[in-house]
Parts: structure tokens; sequence; C-alpha cells
């Protein structure tokens, strides 16, 4: 999966692009098969269904990019910082788990490439990561 990235030569819209190869026998490469996905056409489908439950609910690429949220304050292509989100995104075990904050669950969505965020529940705290590194 490549994106969210902006389609400058056709669409001008948030895109998605997927691909899988195509094997004969198993072991033989013989192409690949793609589609591009508009970002628009996933948030429609998808935000009905997961902004319901009123906890924020967020669509992350491999490289913490906000593919679709819930939380009006997260663009697409914002870059998600929790404490405990790069490890857990390092980690390929399909296990939900609870991010370092305590606030946020996790899940790889199968083998996709993109992962599920949820939370903070509402009125629960959660501590900022430290943006500043120490000297």
């Amino acid at each position: 999966m490549t994106g969210p990235y902006v389609d400058y030569l056709c669409t001008d819209e948030y895109t998605l692009t997927l691909t899988l190869p195509v094997y004969r026998g198993g072991t033989e490469l013989i192409g690949v098969v793609g589609i591009d996905l508009s970002v628009d056409h996933l948030e429609r489908k998808l935000v009905p269904h997961i902004g319901s439950g009123g906890v924020p609910v967020t669509l992350i690429n491999a490289s913490a990019r906000a593919v679709v949220s819930t939380d009006a304050h997260l663009a697409t292509g914002a870059l998600l910082r929790l404490p405990g989100l790069t490890e857990r995104l390092r980690d390929p075990a399909p296990t939900p788990a609870l991010l370092a904050d305590g606030a946020h669950a996790f899940r790889w969505c199968g083998q996709t490439g993109l992962a599920v965020v949820v939370g903070p529940a509402a009125g629960q705290p959660i501590e900022a990561p430290n943006t500043h590194p120490s000297r």
C-alpha cells in the first residue's frame, strides 16, 4: 500500500494505491495487480460506521499517517504521534494492544499495511508525547 498521497496527475485528491504480486505456480512472479482508491470514497464508506461510538477512531498507514479519522483535528496525511505507537507499528503481531499511554487501543487490519487506533475514551486524559528532545 502506498499513501495517502495527493494524486496530482489525475484527480488532485488524496489517494491510496493498493498492489499485490501475481504468481504462477506459487513461485514465478508474472506481474502486479493494483488499484487506486480515493480517500474521500473510503471516508464516505467508513466514517458512518466507525464514528457512531463517540470515541475517536483513526485508520493509519504503517508510517502512522492518518488515512481516515473521526477526529476532526486529524487531517488526512497527518502524522499520528502517540506514546508507544512507533514500537507497535514495528511489531507485525495481529494481537490488539493498548498503546503506552493506556488510553488508545491499536489493531492491525490483517495484512493490508493499515491499522486502527481507537481512543481515548471521553474524559480520559492522555499524556502528550515529548516533542522536545533532552539536551
